[in-house]
């Protein structure tokens, strides 16, 4: 993990996972999340964790402004025209967006996300994307290849879109943990 940045984002997984330890070791003056976080926070360890950050002032429960969610929204949309992040995941994207600071997650999807829209992400424990894919929308009976759609129909012929990997970026470079 990088201890040069002094703001970070984090998302449900790291209250789930966090290693408090190893946390606290960070130059971190303040550590971010929405209030949709928190209410994901449904294990005693988890609101331990929270309840710690806040004990020591160093969490901050804030919400996204919405000029900049809409901003994201088009943004992921371009990466991932029906994505399956949840609305969560979009405000944790939405604040760091905003803040201009990283993310701490260990959601792949939101990891994805993240590296495609040039948000800096980190991990606690667990898997880290080595590359970032992009998504598009195959209409499963005319066989179009769609960027973004309004429904998942095809608006050329009404058959059913499909979300197909499209391309895979180069590997990301490593960062430390």
């Amino acid at each position: 993990m990088v201890t040069n940045i002094i703001s970070f984002v984090l998302d449900t997984t790291v209250f789930i996972r966090l290693d408090f330890p190893r946390i606290l070791e960070l130059s971190v003056s303040t550590f971010y999340t929405t209030n949709s976080v928190i209410l994901e926070l449904k294990d005693f360890r988890s609101r331990s964790n929270r309840d710690i950050l806040i004990q020591i002032n160093k969490l901050v429960i804030e919400e996204p402004n919405p000029i900049y969610f809409k901003e994201v929204i088009a943004k992921i949309r371009h990466f991932d025209p029906v994505t399956s992040l949840s609305r969560t995941d979009i405000d944790v994207l939405t604040l760091a967006y905003q803040k201009k600071v990283a993310i701490i997650t260990n959601d792949l999807n939101l990891q994805n996300i993240a590296a495609n829209i040039g948000i800096p992400f980190f991990i606690v424990t667990g898997k880290r994307i080595k590359q970032k894919i992009r998504w598009k929308l195959r209409c499963l009976s005319c066989n179009k290849i769609l960027s973004q759609a309004d429904s998942l129909k095809c608006p050329l012929c009404g058959g059913n879109l499909k979300k197909i990997r499209t391309s895979i970026n180069n590997e990301l470079k490593r960062k430390s943990k």
